[in-house]
């Protein structure tokens, strides 16, 4: 089987961050610890780290590091999900908060994806392929949503922080009641002992289990004792929308912001031939107007009067090559290569 595949852009990108990158090298070999506590995870004493990724309030509540992009695609539950399986969490106390840009939180799954290797093939060249661009990624941190990697990547090191949190607090339920932690099982965000019929909830344990050591090697749970994960769950993410509280990129306001409208060529690979931004340099609010690829941005201190002034600026495009283009002539031509073009190989 060939080990290269067909270059791409993302590949090349990562084949030449692969190349390129030799001052980085030396430095990702070394082992990183992705259970690691952060500090900006926990900028305060309302709730107690056990690990970068999950924290727990004296209240019960657990907080998981979502190290994704919420898109729509369900990563604000998801991945939370991984963490509140292993941990054994109350799911209705369990809440996600947008992580801090650390390395520990770095996506290697999609630079993995991006190898110049094929997927199937395990031979030794492709293997030390992957493990040098897995190291690399790891000093890269490279925080980035796409390619369905979200849940592909934290599916280790998400549940590993859950079964590391949940013998931490395990250990510090076992240490107040004087007896050994294999006597002691946990169950719906509590810490039980069976022989004597206490239980003791994570948050009165939260403050004990974060001063201990964290556990790098914590036993996972088999997958048919799952109670979480695969299962349908209320969505995280969802009672924010609904009542307005959550923020989006939308919402953000600085002091003397200034909003852009964007107009691009309607052809693909079409090109702003010219413009005449005097047309509209007296419009209210309108501070100037710049060239963009493939077309021209109106900056002005609202987004509305951006928008307003744009569709008053007189433009004349270069269509390019692909002017006559259009939906027919795309279909037909697929129609041609169903037939007539050769079978793509891997």
């Amino acid at each position: 089987m060939s080990l290269l595949k067909n270059p791409g852009r993302r590949r090349f990108l990562i084949v030449s961050a692969l190349v390129g990158g030799g001052v980085l090298v030396g430095y990702a070999l070394r082992d990183r610890d992705r259970l690691a506590k952060v500090p900006a995870f926990t900028p305060d004493d309302r709730y107690f780290a056990l690990n970068g990724w999950v924290k727990i309030g004296s209240d019960g509540t657990v907080v998981v590091a979502v190290p994704r992009q919420e898109m729509g695609q369900g990563v604000y539950t998801s991945l939370p999900m991984l963490v509140a399986e292993e941990l054994d969490a109350d799911w209705s106390l369990v809440r996600a908060e947008q992580s801090p840009v650390e390395k520990i939180y770095g996506n290697l799954t999609i630079l993995a994806d991006g190898l110049p290797v094929d997927p199937n093939d395990t031979g030794t060249v492709a293997e030390v392929v992957r493990w040098v661009g897995f190291k690399l990624g790891e000093g890269l941190g490279m925080l980035v949503t796409g390619g369905s990697t979200s849940v592909r990547d934290a599916w280790e090191p998400m549940r590993l922080a859950g079964a590391s949190g949940r013998e931490m607090l395990v250990a510090a339920a076992a240490q107040r009641w004087g007896v050994a932690s294999s006597q002691c099982t946990t169950k719906g965000g509590s810490v039980l002992h069976p022989p004597t019929g206490r239980r003791l909830g994570y948050g009165e344990l939260a403050v004990k289990a974060a001063r201990m050591e964290v556990p790098r090697e914590p036993r996972l749970k088999h997958h048919e004792q799952y109670r979480i994960i695969g299962r349908p769950l209320p969505r995280l993410d969802v009672p924010a929308k609904v009542t307005g509280n959550a923020e989006f990129g939308i919402d953000v306001r600085l002091p003397d912001m200034l909003y852009a409208a964007v107009a691009q060529c309607p052809v693909f690979g079409g090109a702003v031939d010219s413009f005449d931004a005097g047309a509209i340099a007296g419009l209210p609010g309108v501070k100037t107007v710049v060239p963009v690829p493939n077309g021209v941005a109106v900056v002005a201190d609202s987004y509305w009067r951006a928008l307003s002034a744009l569709k008053k600026l007189p433009v004349v495009w270069d269509q390019g090559p692909h002017a006559g283009l259009d939906s027919e002539e795309v279909y037909a031509q697929l129609r041609r290569d169903m037939t007539q073009g050769e079978m793509m190989k891997a």
